[in-house]
């Protein structure tokens, strides 16, 4: 089947005018009625009705029936060319804010060096947003705080990570001890850390006393520790990111909540013209892991 064949019928089809098709292509007419004749002599049966003398045309049932088809194919054919043509390696990696903030600028400033030829494309969302753009394949790898099972999605857990507590303090004295009972839940800075975190925090602190600010990433929560009587709870790693623009105390917590865990997900028949990035990504990023002392509990 011939593409300027199909081109041809999907314009005539928009317009339902052989002028219109012809000039949008920037053929003759001659040559619009000429393709159409080779496309409906191989399929054998008719796509538009004509009138003699007029430039109008009807598409017929089948006409109707073949449009989507011939969409499909010239979207294939498109893609085919784009993939012929196209010499560059690409990569789509969605996460969360405090993976994205702590660990992925290393990794993909690794692979976006010229020996690998990797474009990225770095999106931060919220877990369900992740998973939902890793499903429709927008995204060629995503990092997520939570195990949801999707029939499409490989989920595989990297690594953990503990929680510390954090007040603003002029005159940090290394690490201390508190316990939740001792804090003031109306003082809290609240990031939710997932469901198990969820059900530490319910535990300790009814949900009828509200949080001072309910905020969604740790970029957002350098923004309001400036008081003394604040606090919060972050993962150890995202500590070492806060410390470098704060000054902070940071206490162990006694009954801690259950670790965070970090989980890669990833389509089981992912982009094949994506497949070489996406090898390369999981190899610099398996390194980084085994280098990294990100998660070591000795700040």
């Amino acid at each position: 089947m011939d593409f300027t064949e199909l081109e041809t019928y999907l314009a005539v089809a928009d317009s339902l005018n052989l002028t219109k098709a012809a000039d949008h292509l920037f053929i003759s007419q001659s040559t619009v009625t000429h393709r159409l004749n080779r496309l409906e002599d191989e399929l054998q049966y008719k796509l538009f009705t004509r009138k003699k003398g007029k430039r109008t045309v009807e598409l017929t049932v089948r006409g109707e029936e073949f449009m989507s088809l011939a969409q499909r194919w010239i979207a294939l054919h498109r893609e085919i060319e784009l993939l012929k043509h196209s010499y560059s390696k690409t990569l789509s990696v969605a996460s969360i804010d405090s993976v994205n903030v702590m660990m992925l600028p290393t990794v993909l400033k690794e692979i976006s060096k010229k020996e690998h030829g990797v474009n990225v494309k770095i999106q931060t969302g919220h877990t369900p947003e992740i998973y939902d753009l890793v499903k429709r394949r927008e995204a060629d790898i995503g990092f997520v705080s939570s195990d949801s099972y999707y029939e499409e999605i490989i989920t595989q857990p990297v690594f953990k990570q503990k929680y510390v507590l954090i007040r603003p303090c002029a005159r940090p004295q290394g690490r201390k001890k508190v316990h939740p009972s001792e804090l003031d839940p109306s003082m809290e800075l609240f990031q939710s850390w997932g469901y198990d975190y969820l059900k530490w925090h319910d535990y300790w602190w009814p949900s009828t006393v509200s949080p001072h600010i309910k905020i969604d990433s740790v970029t957002a929560l350098c923004n309001f520790l400036d008081d003394e009587q604040y606090w919060a709870i972050v993962q150890l790693s995202s500590l070492k990111t806060i410390l470098k623009n704060l000054s902070v105390q940071v206490y162990d917590i006694a009954e801690p909540p259950p670790e965070w865990v970090c989980y890669k997900i990833m389509h089981k028949y992912p982009d094949s013209k994506n497949a070489a990035s996406i090898r390369s990504f999981n190899q610099i990023f398996d390194l980084f892991l085994s280098d990294t002392d990100l998660f070591m509990d000795n700040i």
